[in-house]
């Protein structure tokens, strides 16, 4: 019996060390469990970086703002440097180089109430080598109305008046002439005219005038 209790006593004595190691062993865990367990409640757990993948996952875009505002204009910026110089153009026409006035004939007209002979006509006309470029006239009384001054065909300025002044007058033109112009003749031709038609025409009135005067 004696022999018995003292086994009992020995396996008792080599129990109580190996379970108190156990018991260390089981509380560490348990202490490791509950570490755990508080790190994954504070944001610790293995998937964060996942969450955080997601967050950063842009979200489908908004429908696009109105248009702001005009700004203000800004300053002017500095001149830009000086371009190269152009080619040479063409040589112009020859300019006027001399100027000459040339008179028409005078031309007579007969008082007012004379009837056709108070219309008279008179024409000057520039020489070769010169264009009419303009010109003027003379008349002999006050009331001596001049019903045509102007370039016609040819190079000849021409001058229409009608006399109705008391007493006889004339009619004298006189044109401008210039050497070296070439726009003369164009303007001859663009501003031409029939000054015998216009003649015509004046003294026909006149001469009608006249007969009704008479009834």
């Amino acid at each position: 019996m004696k022999r018995r209790s003292n086994r009992s006593r020995f396996a008792i004595m080599i129990a109580c060390p190996v379970m108190a190691v156990a018991g260390s062993a089981l509380a560490s865990d348990a202490s490791l469990s509950v570490r755990s367990k508080q790190r994954v409640a504070v944001g610790h757990s293995p998937n964060t970086h996942e969450k955080s993948a997601a967050r950063a996952t842009p979200t489908a875009r908004g429908p696009r703002g109105p248009r702001g505002p005009r700004g203000p204009r800004g300053p002017q910026g500095p001149p830009g440097p000086a371009g190269a110089q152009g080619a040479q153009g063409p040589q112009g026409p020859a300019g006027i180089t001399r100027i000459s006035y040339v008179l028409g004939p005078s031309a007579a007209q007969c008082a007012v109430a004379g009837g056709a002979c108070q219309v008279a006509a008179s024409a000057a006309t520039c020489p070769s080598g010169s264009t009419v470029i303009g010109g003027g006239y003379t008349v002999g009384t006050p009331n001596d109305i001049v019903a045509q001054a102007a370039i016609i065909q040819g190079n000849t300025y021409n001058v229409v008046a009608t006399n109705f002044f008391s007493t006889a007058s004339t009619v004298r033109a006189e044109a401008v002439c210039a050497v070296g112009a070439t726009t003369g003749t164009v303007a001859a031709q663009a501003r031409s005219s029939s000054s015998e038609d216009l003649v015509g025409t004046l003294r026909a009135q006149l001469e009608a005038q006249k007969l009704a005067s008479r009834h």
